[in-house]
């Protein structure tokens, strides 16, 4: 579970870093694309999830399994 959640997290990573790259190759013209901001915000939030959950595996907390 742990190598899954650190490549999501990485994958959300490099998302974010994309979203970056073309921030700074369009400039504030980018923001005119509300697919563009949603995806950025998206992505940004899932890294932060991952993170967290990477965290809480790491530091041995219990973590709801199942449905």
């Amino acid at each position: 579970m742990k190598a899954y959640v650190a490549t999501t997290g990485i994958l959300f990573a490099l998302s974010v870093l994309a979203h970056v790259a073309r921030l700074a190759a369009e400039g504030p013209a980018a923001f005119h694309s509300l697919i563009f901001i949603v995806a950025s915000l998206a992505s940004i939030g899932m890294l932060f999830w991952s993170a967290l959950v990477f965290l809480r595996l790491d530091l041995g907390a219990d973590l709801p399994t199942g449905i």
